[in-house]
């Protein structure tokens, strides 16, 4: 955690993204081939998840390495909203 800049806005969405590639890393090899679904009781995190990016820089890289993960992964599907 020391790697990451300190935020003073209050928000903890950096924090559900990393939530997100640490259980890809966890559980990657256990899902491979499967289908994922992957949801976060955090709205932005889920978009983030669901468009690869964000407006916010950091938030955008921690996204975009999990779609990295992901994709390496070869999941066929990522993302689903019911």
């Amino acid at each position: 955690m020391a790697s990451f800049k300190e935020r003073d806005d209050g928000h903890i969405m950096s924090l559900e993204l990393l939530a997100i590639a640490f259980g890809l890393s966890v559980f990657g090899e256990r899902l491979r081939g499967m289908n994922l679904e992957l949801y976060s009781d955090n709205t932005g995190a889920e978009r983030a998840t669901a468009k690869g990016g964000s407006r916010e820089w950091d938030h955008s890289c921690i996204a975009h390495c999990n779609w990295i993960v992901i994709y390496n992964m070869l999941f066929p599907r990522v993302f689903h909203r019911s």
